[in-house]
């Protein structure tokens, strides 16, 4: 019994769901279930040794919201907004639940947000009536041309998105109070972080070092001249068809995998049923409106006059076109009802049929008399893998279309549901026959062993010339020659980029610029790579030398470094400005940001919070 609900549950709850939706939107209260604020005591996890709930969770994930709104009408393209700062902080801090599909639940931003609470709390912070007061002037998302604008406040309170007044106005608090406790947390606990010197000195490096590298290139066209007898391929196919052949030596033990090119696809015979939902009508196009006349009074006479009845010419066509889309409208709204009622009917049927499979008085009837009682046809038809029925195509599931449900399906077993994301179609179905794929005869998949067989003498060779051309370019330089000397007298075209690094690429007509580029990263000056695979062959990237260049204002540079450094997670993806000029304004965000958050996602805070959540003991279910 349980098999069948698993198999058919999903029809069957399409029935209940209007009147679910009904009850929970006219007869519930989120308020009443007597459990977590939100309205829901249903266990999340735990932190500080007690339960937090799943209303908890939905409290916080609406003032997760109103943060949103309020960080969109702040319009902060600096992020100095305080309020967009948080939602990030809070994003970021720790992320380790996140959800894996967009139906579950994301408990990572509220399990930090109760996390800062609670640690607010120990440590003695908070937060008073009359600073929140003043901070609501100060946030970006009231303000008009930089000035607190009162009305805007009103609007958002009343507008009633997020509840009624004194809904909205709670949650407004309290999510701007978690935003001056986390601001008061990040001073307290980040505020005092300096990176080390050598910190310092290596994030200068990384901007500022300049890589000089060489590369040659092993052809892979000088290997292609490989052949492959008739008794090579014949030693490949018996070696594949053996293991095909052998028989099982135990559960325990996998059968041997047997290469697909010698194999035929698997066939099914399968019975199914497929249906489609009644089609929708198309909703009429609505006619063009006509743009108000423009100014003539400053025409002569008789081209106002022109204007006028060509203007009004349009107007007596529109008022004809739209008083036939108004006829049209009234039809769709009819044929829309008409429609809703043939889809209810569509849907009752399809769970009649559904009900009926699983019915213990079914009895022996077939699958086929059971679909004909119902009004429905049951097709046979035989195919691969790759080669599935227009119609089930249409059915779209959530990991794929139907084969991948035919083709997992045991023969003879009870009739699956089809079901599709957006319940346009439904099948059932069960498998009759199954073909097992078979060892193909030798003349149908020669060619195809030959090209296996010849491409992997290729790569072999391939990588043969490699290893030895690396070892005697190695043994070459350290004997003296440049590497562009040992490259010459190996027989290859050196390639030379110029020197490049963070901010100064390769140019794209060096050929393999980007593999070259990442090769190097690994790399210290004189050493060499294994060999690396490219479109036309294997690469060899040789590092001459890596040099730090002595910029006039590198002592200005690495001052702003310490600055981007004490939060380097905010600015990981940013890059100095190239004129030293700039700094003040580049910064200008960031000084702020470091000033009123203690740095608020740098690597002390960061660890901090990690270590204080473990502490609390978090349990995501």
């Amino acid at each position: 019994m349980l098999e069948t609900f698993r198999k058919h549950h999903y029809i069957l709850m399409c029935f209940i769901a209007v009147a679910v939706i009904i009850a929970f939107t006219f007869l519930s209260n989120p308020n009443d279930s007597g459990g977590g604020p939100g309205g829901s005591s249903q266990r999340v996890g735990t932190l500080y040794g007690r339960d937090f709930t799943v209303g908890e969770v939905q409290n916080i994930t609406q003032e997760q919201r109103i943060a949103g709104q309020l960080a969109m009408m702040a319009m902060d393209r600096e992020g100095k907004d305080p309020v967009s700062q948080f939602g990030q902080a809070m994003g970021q801090l720790v992320d380790t639940a996140r959800p894996r599909d967009s139906r579950d639940m994301d408990i990572d931003y509220p399990t930090n947000v109760l996390v800062m609470r609670e640690e607010c709390r120990r440590l003695g912070i908070d937060v008073e009536r009359a600073d929140l007061e003043k901070f609501i002037k100060e946030i970006g998302a009231f303000k008009t041309n930089g000035t607190f604008d009162a009305k805007k406040l009103e609007e958002f309170i009343t507008a009633g998105p997020n509840g009624d007044r004194a809904a909205t106005e709670t949650k407004l608090f309290t999510a701007l109070r978690d935003v001056l406790l986390f601001q008061r947390l990040s001073r307290l606990v980040g505020g005092t972080y300096a990176p080390s010197k050598a910190e310092i000195d290596a994030d200068y490096a990384q901007t500022n070092q300049r890589t000089t590298a060489a590369a040659v290139l092993i052809s892979k066209k000088d290997h292609e001249n490989q052949t492959v007898t008739d008794e090579e391929v014949q030693k490949f196919y018996d070696a594949e068809k053996a293991k095909k052949e052998a028989p099982k030596a135990d559960d325990k033990t996998p059968a041997p995998v047997v290469d697909p090119m010698v194999l035929s696809e698997e066939k099914r015979t399968v019975k199914y049923v497929f249906t489609e939902a009644p089609a929708a009508p198309v909703a009429p196009t609505p006619p063009a409106t006509v743009p108000p006349l423009e100014d003539v009074s400053k025409l002569p006479e008789d081209q106002k006059k022109a204007k006028e009845e060509e203007h009004k010419k349009k107007m007596d066509e529109y008022k004809t076109a739209n008083e036939g889309y108004q006829k049209l409208q009234a039809e769709h709204t009819t044929k829309t009802a008409e429609h809703e009622k043939a889809r209810k009917t569509w849907l009752e049927s399809v769970a009649n049929l559904s009900n009926t499979l699983v019915a213990e008085e079914r009895g022996a009837k077939s699958f086929e008399d059971l679909a004909k009682e119902l009004s429905f046809e049951v097709k046979t038809a035989t195919f691969t893998l790759a080669t599935l029925p227009e119609d089930l195509k249409k059915i779209k599931l959530r990991g794929g279309d139907a084969s991948g449900a035919i083709f997992a399906a045991q023969k003879g077993g009870t009739e699956e549901l089809l079901e599709d994301q957006a319940q346009s179609s439904f099948g059932f179905f069960t498998v009759a026959e199954i073909e097992t794929a078979a060892v193909l005869p030798l003349d149908q998949v020669k060619q195809k062993i030959s090209d296996k067989l010849k491409a992997e003498k290729v790569a072999a060779s391939l990588k043969a010339a490699a290893e030895s051309a690396r070892s005697n370019l190695l043994e070459a330089i350290k004997g003296g020659k440049s590497f562009k000397e040992a490259a010459e007298a190996a027989k290859f075209t050196a390639i030379e980029p110029p020197a490049f690094g963070k901010g100064r690429t390769i140019p794209p007509d060096v050929a393999n610029g980007s593999l070259i580029s990442a090769q190097t990263e690994s790399l210290n000056a004189g050493e060499m790579s294994q060999p690396v695979e490219a479109p036309d062959g294997l690469l060899l990237v040789h590092v001459i030398k890596k040099e730090l260049m002595n910029h006039p204002q590198m002592a200005q540079q690495k001052e702003a470094l310490v600055q981007a450094r004490s939060y380097r997670d905010a600015a990981a993806n940013m890059s100095l400005p190239t004129d030293p000029s700039q700094y003040e304004n580049y910064f200008a965000g960031m000084t702020y940001f470091n000033q009123n958050y203690g740095g608020m996602v740098n690597p002390v805070l960061k660890a901090w919070f990690s270590a204080r959540r473990s502490a609390a003991q978090t349990v995501a279910q």
